[in-house]
């Protein structure tokens, strides 16, 4: 459940940096390949964002930004924009079921699938959340988190954009994060907002989750410019019985000579006890924190920054992609390293997998790397 950010692409653009234009490191290159892809739609700058498999396992909806980058006379590129789409494609073949296409002309941050897979929620940088019907791609609702005119001055003068969005277990209520530092709550079938919360700290918001128990929503600040940061990244755990808030989550500070642990991602475990919390520093990796005692049980290490996360649906395994390393899949009950799967084979330029999803029947693990949906036999 997250978003892609200019400090996560500034940080990946120093590593490839630092790797050297060639290729990736050996190890980071080490792991089993593929068992098959989907491309999806070529366009110019095609890039992927998120990812989400229906509760059926046979559908996956792709969003993605579509634009190029034109280098004007003396400057650095500009990224200009296309399109903004969400693609419906069959796992079994990669067919294109349906499309939705974002209005007005703004990108996509998130997408989610109703528990009962008819419906999909986007996020995007209107500051709006729609809601459309699966597969036909039609519009249903309209959702906003903006902020009155004078919060928006006091904040900056910009608008917010939405981030990330979830469905909670019973589809019957949807969440989103917001870049000005919201958590906004919707009624699903009739649209009406059933409370906002502030980011504690300030800053904004970039991931959100609801426990499959239905009690607690968790989502994750976000402050630009992770290079200078020396504050961990938080995560705030609210109650849904009261929507109080429960726990915040930050793990210690890092030498003065480190980058601090910003936040990418984050996943509850399917019984709720656990929250799985993404960290990006220069190494990346992924801290198992106990919901009911806000305590950090486990440290599992990522060998560079971690994009996402994902636990099995049996709870037993989880799942971490990143920028160099590809992913990795752990134990959840004693932390020991169960596979290591690759993006690519052989020498090329840096690729990161952005997004790692478990299918619902737990033997295949989804990712994307380089505008492909990945898929590989667990």
């Amino acid at each position: 459940m997250k978003t892609r950010t200019n400090a996560i692409s500034t940080l990946c653009l120093s590593l490839s940096v630092a790797l050297g234009a060639g290729c990736c490191t050996a190890a980071a290159q080490g792991g089993d390949l593929p068992d098959r892809e989907i491309v999806t739609t070529p366009a110019p700058g095609h890039g992927i964002v998120d990812l989400a498999v229906d509760p059926s396992g046979t559908r996956v909806a792709v969003a993605a930004n579509h634009g190029v980058v034109a280098p004007p006379a003396g400057q650095g590129g500009v990224w200009i924009p296309a399109d903004f789409t969400v693609e419906l494609r069959a796992v079994a073949d990669g067919a294109l079921e349906g499309r939705v296409t974002c209005p007005g002309g703004m990108q996509l941050c998130g997408v989610a699938f109703s528990p009962d897979g008819r419906t999909l929620a986007t996020a995007s940088a209107d500051d709006r959340v729609r809601l459309w019907s699966v597969p036909e791609g039609r519009p249903i609702r309209e959702l906003s988190g903006a902020p009155s005119s004078a919060e928006i001055v006091r904040r900056g003068g910009r608008s917010p954009f939405a981030t990330a969005v979830a469905f909670d277990p019973t589809g019957e209520r949807l969440a989103a994060t917001f870049s000005k530092g919201r958590l906004v709550v919707w009624a699903v079938d009739d649209g009406r907002e059933i409370l906002r919360l502030e980011a504690p700290e300030g800053g904004g918001l970039r991931c959100v989750a609801f426990s499959p128990d239905g009690r607690h929503i968790a989502a994750s600040d976000h402050w630009p410019g992770v290079m200078g940061r020396t504050k961990p990244g938080a995560v705030y755990v609210w109650s849904i019985r009261d929507w109080k808030r429960v726990h915040t989550l930050r793990p210690p500070a890092p030498p003065p000579e480190r980058v601090a642990s910003q936040v990418d991602s984050l996943a509850f475990s399917p019984d709720g006890k656990t929250l799985a919390v993404g960290y990006s520093d220069l190494d990346g990796w992924v801290g198992l924190w106990s919901v009911e005692t806000g305590l950090l049980g486990r440290r599992l290490e990522h060998e560079s920054l971690v994009h996402d996360i994902a636990f099995s649906p049996d709870g037993s395994s989880v799942a971490a992609s990143s920028v160099v390393g590809g992913v990795r899949v752990w134990s959840a009950a004693d932390g020991s390293l169960r596979r290591t799967l690759a993006v690519a084979g052989g020498k090329r330029r840096l690729v990161r997998c952005s997004t790692v999803r478990f299918a619902p029947d737990g033997k295949t693990l989804v990712g994307e790397a380089d505008g492909k949906v990945l898929f590989w036999g667990l």
